[in-house]
């Protein structure tokens, strides 16, 4: 029969974590007028004659990408807005509050968390001694956004094992130790 007594020894945990959050995120959406088209109101300084911005900020005047002549009046024709981007803004909120962001609301921000540590120590008479020890942590955090295409999804899996064996040769040479280690993650975006 086996007696371990001052011999072996183990010890394992577990710990699991969930944090569910929908902090309030500022951000800017775009204004009824420009779902239509309409971004004179970024013109602050107003229009000249041909309808071109007279601000000292030239990203004020916005250009056809085609060809870079300005939009007069910032006011793109309607034939031109893109219908991807029309089915799209069905899904974008409007503005809620006024200045540069344009928008507050609550976002999902959820945190799940996984991890186990287990070890072993064995002593084999006075001077030899090995340990083994494991752990694996699986945590998957979902960080949400005030529009469709934002936000972040980032799972990752870690696992390590380690190895440690001490052996005391003489009393003059109290202590040697070889440990081995082995990590392993995995993250995906």
């Amino acid at each position: 029969m086996y007696n371990g007594r001052n011999k072996t020894f183990f010890t394992a945990s577990y710990e699991g974590l969930r944090q569910i959050k929908s902090p309030s995120q500022l951000g800017t959406t775009l204004t009824q007028a420009m779902r239509g088209g309409d971004f004179s109101s970024l013109c602050t300084g107003g229009f000249g004659p041909s309808g071109v911005c007279t601000d000292a900020q030239p990203s004020h005047q916005i250009h056809n990408p085609a060809t870079q002549a300005p939009y007069p009046g910032n006011i793109i024709p309607s034939n031109q807005l893109s219908s991807f981007s029309q089915a799209l803004l069905p899904y974008y909120p409007l503005p809620n509050i006024a200045g540069t962001n344009t928008f507050s609301g609550p976002v999902a921000s959820n945190v799940s968390t996984n991890q186990t540590l287990e070890r072993i120590d064995q002593n084999f008479g006075d001077k030899i001694r090995l340990f083994v020890r494991y752990d694996w942590q699986i945590t998957t955090i979902f960080g949400g956004s005030i529009t469709p295409t934002g936000g972040s999804y980032g799972p990752a899996n870690n696992r390590n094992i380690a190895i440690g064996y001490t052996h005391i040769i003489t009393p003059s040479l109290v202590n040697g130790e070889w440990p081995v280690e082995r990590r392993h993650s995995t993250r995906h975006p």
